[in-house]
């Protein structure tokens, strides 16, 4: 690595760690007023409350880091420009091309990390506030939420579900629609009041199969559907994006592809999957418009206001 590039990469993680840990600070602050009241009403100790804000850390780092980022370098480039460093290079004979090409490499091995971080420290963090917050402070139990009114489709089987419990892997009100080969008639129909998914096993309880064709059925107390879904990957497709997001890249385009398979619609699910993508990419664009912002005006103050803008 060239003398260069050592120096600029120093004076950039100086700036970016002070701001970093200012936008931290304010960003907890803000979390912190928000939802005293149900920190409070929750009767939560000052070190469950503490723990909560520290979990959150990597979340904020991953949210934040494309802004904290900019404001570095606009800062970075608006100091080199008032110490007349800029001019020292160009009179030395570096091009603006280095420095041009530098920024570049930079914001992209940045954005690199912060997708690595992101989608794994981060969720990771977040997933563990979200739980924090839904069952110690709101006092909502995961385990009993509910889907209501379910279909899905696997190799020639249609399922509607009445009433699933997604965490407990169980539901009630099942009914099967079991297609022929040729995938145009009903062959069966499989109806139980209960059921449970048992080491990836679907297993009816108490029902019949009905054959319309002969117009008989025959009672069972326990069947063992041929299917594969995962309740919970269903959660997903009823679910808000705030609760999309919480799941990592790769979680997500697992349970998109279930998803399909099944036949839901997956496409505001992609649109979370791609705005992944977009938001780590977004420190390269911040990288170039960071130089436009510095070329803008040499005033410090104007520059900073105009980068937070």
């Amino acid at each position: 690595m060239k003398v260069l590039s050592r120096y600029l990469i120093r004076q950039n993680l100086f700036l970016l760690v002070v701001i970093l840990f200012t936008g931290i600070g304010l960003y907890l602050l803000t979390d912190l007023f928000e939802r005293l009241d149900s920190f409070l009403e929750a009767h939560l100790g000052l070190g469950m409350v503490l723990w909560y804000l520290l979990v959150k850390i990597p979340l904020i780092i991953s949210q934040i880091l494309p802004a904290v980022f900019f404001l570095s370098l606009v800062l970075q480039l608006n100091f080199l420009e008032r110490s007349r460093e800029l001019i020292a290079m160009s009179a030395g004979g570096v091009s603006p091309f280095v420095i041009l090409r530098f920024i570049l490499i930079y914001s992209l091995v940045w954005a690199g990390g912060q997708m690595v971080f992101s989608q794994g420290i981060g969720i990771a963090g977040e997933q563990y506030a979200q739980r924090m917050w839904e069952e110690d402070v709101k006092g909502r139990s995961r385990e009993n939420a509910t889907l209501q009114g379910l279909w899905f489709t696997e190799s020639n089987f249609i399922a509607h579900i009445g009433l699933s419990y997604p965490a407990q892997g169980r539901g009630e009100n099942i009914k099967v629609y079991k297609l022929d080969n040729a995938g145009v008639s009903i062959s069966e129909i499989i109806k139980a009041p209960t059921f449970a998914i048992v080491d990836g096993k679907w297993i009816l309880n108490d029902g019949e199969v009905l054959t319309p064709s002969s117009y008989s059925g025959m009672p069972f107390a326990t069947y063992e559907l041929p299917v594969h879904q995962d309740l919970r990957t269903f959660q997903l497709a009823g679910a808000r994006l705030k609760q999309v997001a919480q799941l990592s890249l790769f979680e997500l385009s697992d349970s998109i592809e279930r998803l399909r398979q099944a036949g839901s619609n997956t496409e505001s699910l992609r649109t979370v999957w791609h705005g992944k993508l977009a938001y780590a990419a977004s420190l390269i664009v911040l990288g170039m418009l960071a130089l436009v912002v510095s070329t803008a005006t040499t005033n410090i103050y104007k520059a900073g206001a105009l980068s937070l803008l």
